[in-house]
């Protein structure tokens, strides 16, 4: 608790290595910080909901009294557990979080245990390993760690019956804690690495899924799981959660159920986190709605188009579509491209031929992993948005909010930054979420039009 006290009783001024520098004219500059609150104005909560971090901020700076203190604390880590969970979906967002984490107990009150335990654990590690505060703040540094918990109870202890024995599970919750932690590491570590890349790219989901292929491996090895981890579709699927449908229900050959195809697509935002239920991916789209109404089309229209083109490829993939498994790779691409560069008509044509490429990614792992029953979770997203994100050209948003936000932000930008020589450097973690958290000490110079 003394540690967790310490680390908010510094200065609210990032460190230096975190600072906005910007050659040209100071006014300008701060016009273009401050910007247009937009969605982020309802109430104070929408957007990247800068009223309760900025409230809790300002009262732990002027209250002196112990338990008004540790109150407050309290609520802190509560406000970074929902962007931790929130985070998962990118959004910076407390109640975004919430909303999500109130699915998870719909679909198994063990999932938010999961949630909550991981999240603790990537708060304390964060604080004991010295992460940088505006990571940490804005769930940079947890959500990882929340989405290692929720998939290893997910592919582990919801598999079958005969996997849940007493050993099985303590043996689970043991990688899960231990998991939890390593993912904060190396988001640490893989956030310098790659943010100190030309463009800057952030570090999205690497930790998590190279910390569950070896977590997945070492448990099917210590516990001996069946093949597949009890997964009627050999170990490919994300989750082990049972088909939504009966055999009479599924298309065979070339008959396609479009309403189920539609369900599907709803279904693969749940299966983000590992739950094909359609009440999680019901809150999961509110979730995103609150965050950011943009984000949210965007993420939708993903899972749609993967899922429709998935089953019009082939009919043996019409199972996965039905059952959102073909659409959660290409929510997080389309909401990936969405979120790291300024919405407009460049970003869509870059957001359908990277929901195309996740799909025959997500193919190719399908036909690759199938052979060693091990799921291939977000894989085909990382593969396809790294090398997106990585490029340069595409407009990017000076500081990381939300979609809207980046709008307004950029057609300021085109007035105030049409002086010569203007140039931005972009490393102000205190605004960012979460895989924006691991941009650090990067510059993003950019044209003023789009």
């Amino acid at each position: 608790m003394q540690v967790f006290m310490e680390m908010f009783d510094r200065s609210n001024t990032p460190s230096q290595s975190h600072t906005l520098e910007v050659a040209g004219d100071v006014q300008a500059t701060s016009k273009l910080q401050k910007g247009r609150s937009g969605w982020a104005s309802v109430l104070g909560f929408c957007g990247h909901c800068p009223l309760t971090h900025r409230w809790l901020e300002t009262h732990l700076d002027k209250t002196q009294f112990v338990w008004a203190r540790l109150t407050l604390l309290l609520l802190f880590f509560l406000d970074i557990t929902g962007r931790n969970i929130g985070q998962i979906i990118f959004c910076n967002n407390p109640l975004s979080g919430l909303v999500i984490f109130v699915g998870m107990l719909i679909a198994s009150p063990d999932l938010g245990a999961a949630a909550l335990l991981s999240s603790t654990i990537s708060i304390i590690v964060a604080l004991a390993t010295k992460h940088p505060r505006e990571g940490l703040t804005c769930g940079g540094a947890g959500f990882n760690a929340v989405l290692f918990g929720v998939v290893m109870k997910a592919i582990v202890l919801n598999s079958s019956e005969e996997t849940n024995s007493f050993s099985v599970v303590v043996v689970t919750w043991i990688t899960i804690s231990i998991g939890a932690a390593v993912t904060v590491i190396l988001t640490n570590g893989l956030g310098s690495l790659l943010g100190s890349a030309t463009p800057a790219v952030p570090c999205l989901s690497l930790p998590f899924n190279m910390v569950a292929v070896v977590a997945t491996l070492t448990l099917t090895f210590i516990n001996e799981l069946p093949q597949g981890h009890g997964d009627e579709q050999s170990g490919v699927n994300f989750t082990s959660v049972p088909s939504n449908h009966s055999d009479e229900e599924i298309a065979t050959d070339d008959e396609i159920d479009y309403g189920l195809l539609l369900q599907g697509s709803l279904l693969g935002l749940g299966q983000i986190t590992a739950i094909n239920d359609l009440a999680c991916s019901a809150l999961v789209v509110l979730a995103m709605m609150l965050f950011s109404p943009l984000l949210a089309l965007s993420a939708f229209s993903g899972s749609l188009i993967a899922t429709f083109f998935a089953s019009l490829l082939s009919p043996s993939l019409m199972e996965y579509g039905y059952n959102g498994l073909m659409g959660y790779n290409a929510v997080l691409t389309a909401s990936a491209i969405m979120f790291f560069l300024v919405p407009g008509w460049k970003s869509v044509i870059i957001t359908f031929m990277s929901v195309g490429a996740t799909l025959l990614a997500q193919i190719a792992f399908i036909w690759a992993f199938s052979d060693i029953s091990l799921p291939y979770f977000s894989l085909p997203f990382l593969v396809v948005s790294l090398g997106v994100l990585g490029s340069r050209g595409p407009p990017r948003p000076t500081v990381l909010t939300f979609p809207e936000h980046h709008i307004a932000q950029w057609k300021e930008s085109a007035v105030s930054l049409s002086a010569p020589k203007a140039s931005l450097s972009l490393v102000s973690l205190s605004q960012q979420s979460l895989h924006s958290s691991t941009l650090t000490e990067s510059r993003w110079r950019r044209t003023p039009s789009l």
